[in-house]
């Protein structure tokens, strides 16, 4: 082909679909529906849902921070997973009892993607399922990414998980789940001080988290006699990292609902939660819930009435689990109002994987108060809003008010500026978030989603670690038979409060992160994928002083099978 007639084939088939992306992203989203080529997800009847939402860091992991217990992420390859808000959607009106899995059309079973980019970087994702679509399916994935090089000096890290799922469906209508997983996250303590400073010269301060995970679960798969659905399991794991910081978890689960009149029913659960942590000094807790409810449907409301109680070292403790919704205009207009309350424990892993450059051990300002090892945050939460739908039009907003004990924040250690320190604090946040998603075309898939919350902490100045506000637009596009798609994310966020060694107390600067990414198929089986992520080059601080990377490449090939 001539010159004239590359530069001719380029405008038309990559310049205009970028040009078109750019005016849709004002308005964009990734639906459920829109997962990456070649991805492969085994969805059952019962817990088809949207993705929990995840904002994509540059560099490290993002807090569970706000009101409506959202966890984000913000890394440099967005390319696997998409961006929502986690405003949780009520379960619609039906059974949800796992059946034995449908029979699907045929599609691949797996996929490859092999990749490098700048700063320098590897990348490796894949995942394989077997199922004989009727008795068992077995899911198997990995993923490794990883900078090795970049200006900054130590700015590096890599994350490589492994895992295998599988379920069982047997003919007594009982199926079993198993599942084992592998994680290994490497940091360095590149950040707390201006670069350029020698205040820690020839110290890289390797950062490494190990985490091996398996668990086990009993249900029944198929309607029994007694109209009774059931379930127990457990979920282990040992996480540890390269400074002698280690911990253990046992979670168990079991409960049954029995169902009236085959609509409404009464549920009854019952948990348990272990954590056992040491270094130099040990701790744990266990913390014991027992949470009965009742659910009547009527023909345009549903009213739930429940109590969560909870055995744990602070006490014995009572939480509601209550919520009524109704619809007011058939399924365009749905108004629900609740009102939760739970106790979770701020374990190091969760900690740590919330902010990875957190001191090794809990720091003394929570120890103080809460003693050494994991420790536990005690929340009410009241809420309220309205959600709807029509044809391909999907709407929820959500507003509340939630109190806190003992949240944690982090604040600059004043011995070592590369670490933070746990400091807990009451903290009370009213809050408010949407989302608004459409499809046009049945190619294009927009949404739009924000949060909004005012944080009043008890003793502190201010809620360090807390974003106020986040507001993302997102769209892919499917084109060219099927066999392209593009996809661009922008993301805004107002800078989250810190309180450096000195005890100042400031606000990060905000972030603005325009992403776009495409991946082609050349051939039925074997294509290429193309990330230019963070095009305005605003380097966030999500953590005091540790600035994000600037503009990013990722790209490479794609293999299904």
């Amino acid at each position: 082909m001539s010159n004239n007639k590359s530069l001719s084939f380029l405008v038309k088939n990559i310049c205009l679909p970028t040009i078109m992306l750019s005016v849709f992203s004002l308005q964009n989203g990734i639906s459920q529906e829109d997962l990456p080529s070649g991805k492969v997800e085994v969805i059952k009847n019962y817990d088809a849902k949207l993705f929990d939402a995840e904002k994509l860091p540059l560099q490290g992991l993002l807090p569970n921070d706000d009101g409506i217990e959202k966890e984000y992420k913000y890394e440099l390859n967005p390319l696997s997973r998409d961006k929502k808000m986690d405003i949780k959607y009520d379960a619609p009106n039906i059974r949800p009892v796992t059946m034995s899995a449908e029979k699907l059309p045929e599609s691949y079973k797996g996929y490859l993607k092999l990749g490098s980019g700048y700063p320098a970087s590897a990348f490796l994702e894949g995942a394989y399922s077997h199922t004989n679509q009727k008795s068992y399916f077995i899911d198997i994935f990995g993923k490794h990414y990883g900078i090795f090089s970049s200006p900054r000096e130590s700015q590096v890290f890599s994350e490589t998980s492994l895992g295998v799922s599988g379920t069982n469906y047997l003919e007594a209508g009982v199926a079993v789940n198993a599942h084992v997983g592998l994680d290994l996250n490497n940091y360095r303590f590149f950040g707390g001080y201006n670069e350029g400073d020698t205040i820690f010269p020839g110290d890289p301060a390797k950062r490494k988290f190990t985490n091996i995970g398996a668990g086990l679960k009993i249900f029944n798969s198929k309607k029994n006699s007694n109209d009774i659905d059931f379930w127990a399991g457990f979920d282990i794991y040992g996480y540890k990292d390269n400074f002698a910081a280690t911990e253990r978890g046992f979670g168990l689960d079991i409960g049954a609902t029995k169902w009236i009149a085959d609509k409404h029913n009464f549920t009854l659960q019952i948990t348990n939660s272990l954590l056992a942590y040491g270094d130099t000094e040990k701790g744990k807790t266990n913390n014991v819930n027992i949470k009965p409810s009742f659910t009547f449907h009527g023909d345009v409301f549903k009213i739930k009435l429940g109590v969560n109680l909870v055995n744990s070292p602070e006490g014995f403790g009572f939480f509601p689990d209550l919520e009524a919704s109704a619809n007011i205009a058939g399924p365009s207009i749905m108004v629900f109002a609740g009102a939760a309350g739970d106790m979770y424990q701020n374990s190091f892993k969760r900690v740590s994987t919330l902010n990875p450059f957190v001191q090794t051990h809990f720091a003394e300002a929570a120890v103080t108060q809460v003693g050494e090892g994991p420790f536990n945050t005690k929340y009410y939460d009241f809420y309220g809003g309205i959600g709807g739908g029509f044809k391909s039009i999907k709407y929820r907003i959500k507003a509340g008010y939630k109190t806190n004990d003992n949240y944690a924040l982090f604040i600059q250690q004043a011995t070592d500026l590369r670490q933070f320190d746990i400091l807990v604090d009451d903290v009370n946040i009213i809050y408010i978030g949407g989302e608004l998603s459409a499809t046009f075309f049945e190619k294009l898939t927009t949404s739009v989603n924000f949060l909004q919350q005012g944080a009043s902490p008890r003793v502190q100045a201010k809620a360090y670690g807390i974003v106020p506000f986040q507001l993302g637009f997102n769209a892919s596009w499917l084109t060219f038979e099927d066999k392209f798609r593009l996809k661009g994310d922008l993301n805004i966020a107002s800078g989250s409060p810190y309180r450096n060694r000195f005890g100042s107390v400031g606000n990060g600067n905000p972030l603005f992160d325009l992403s776009l990414r495409g991946e082609y198929y050349f051939t039925e089986k074997f294509g290429a994928f193309l990330g230019l992520n963070n095009v305005a080059s605003v380097k966030y601080q999500r953590w005091y002083r540790y600035p994000s990377y600037g503009f990013n490449v990722l790209g490479g090939i794609s293999v299904r099978f």
